[in-house]
Parts: structure tokens; C-alpha cells; sequence
């Protein structure tokens, strides 16, 4: 079932960001808690000194929820996807490998430093077991371009399942070039094929 309300929240939190909106966030070198507001068993914390960032989204079960999924490409567009994520060894990029020792931890807060250079959007998504509600929470982080150093926490403690980063990663120049000059001897192609081109 989609919650309105968490997805009015979600998209109002995605504009006022892209809007360079710090209201309703965590400034840089503040922690900001998920869900930010009561009546939730577990809470997640999430600080990073040089930015901020504020609570996008929280949910019961998964962050591959429907719901979820809907949300980010409704506020990011489809070129919007996850990134790298710590579970298995299934690390795509390789950001979050300084994560991976903290899988599992029961002790908190956990310090960790993230290379945010290139990406846009960046939402970080952390996950811990069913037994609690939210089960994940993810933190929209402002626009860096760097490292950045960041502090995670939740309450009541219980080991994370995983991190995952989502984020707009933007093609690089050779890709678009390659994916032109394609369709270039495509078109060329076609016209020697067609008599009547000729």
C-alpha cells in the first residue's frame, strides 16, 4: 500500500534540495534523524561534515519497494539507479567498500569517508532487519563534489544488512561520442541500401 504521506514528504524534501533549500535538513556537521518524526521503534541518524542532508524516505520492508523505486525516478528521471550497495561483495563502483567491515556492526556511530566526485542526487539507503519500524531509511545528501566524511547511527542498535547508494551518474563524453558515431554509419548504411535515397 503507498503512503501518501511519505511520498508527499519525500518529493517535498527532493524539491526544496534541488531548490539549494537547507529547511527541514541537517546542515553541514548536524545529524539528521530518519524518520523525523515519532511513533517509529527505530530510528537512523546520518552526519557528514562538509554538507548536508535531510530524510528522503523510510520504509517497513525494503528499499525495492514499488513505492520507493517510484518515488526516486519520479523525482530524478530514469537515468537514476543504484550506484554501488555493500552486500554479498556486490560492490559496483567500489564508493562504499569502506562500509563493508561495518556490516553487521552492533556498535555505534560508525565513521566512514564517501568520494561523491562526479555524482548528482546522491541518496544513501541503510538497512537493517525486518523486526523494526522503518527497516531502512534513506538520506538525500547535498550536492558535494569531493569526499566526504560522514557519521551513521540508529536506535534502538542492530546490524545493517547493507548500504546502498543511489545516484545520477552522467554518461561520459566518449560514451556519447561512441553512441553518435553509430548512429552515424547506421544512417549512412541505410542510405546506400535505399535507391531512392540516391
Amino acid at each position: 500500500m503507498i503512503d501518501l504521506k511519505k511520498m508527499l514528504f519525500a518529493g517535498v524534501a527532493a524539491a526544496m534540495t534541488m531548490l539549494g533549500s537547507t529547511a527541514f535538513a541537517a546542515s553541514a556537521g548536524e545529524a539528521e534523524t530518519c524518520p523525523d518524526e515519532p511513533g517509529y521503534s527505530r530510528s537512523f541518524s546520518l552526519t557528514f561534515a562538509e554538507m548536508g542532508n535531510n530524510c528522503y524516505y523510510w520504509g517497513e520492508n525494503d528499499a525495492n519497494d514499488t513505492a520507493f523505486q517510484g518515488q526516486i525516478i519520479a523525482d530524478f528521471g530514469a537515468d537514476y539507479g543504484v550506484y554501488d550497495k555493500t552486500e554479498e561483495g556486490s560492490l559496483s563502483s567500489g564508493i562504499l567498500s569502506g562500509l563493508n567491515g561495518f556490516i553487521d556492526a552492533s556498535s555505534y556511530p560508525i565513521s566512514f569517508a564517501i568520494d561523491l566526485t562526479g555524482l548528482r542526487n546522491v541518496i544513501m539507503v541503510f538497512k537493517t532487519g525486518n523486526n523494526y519500524d522503518p527497516a531502512y531509511a534513506a538520506f538525500l545528501l547535498d550536492s558535494f563534489d569531493g569526499v566526504a566524511n560522514g557519521t551513521f547511527s540508529m536506535e534502538p542498535a542492530n546490524g545493517l544488512s547493507h548500504v546502498t547508494l543511489y545516484a545520477n551518474v552522467p554518461l561520459p563524453a566518449s560514451i556519447l561520442m561512441l553512441l553518435a558515431a553509430l548512429g552515424g554509419l547506421a544512417l549512412v548504411g541505410r542510405r546506400r541500401e535505399d535507391p531512392a535515397a540516391a
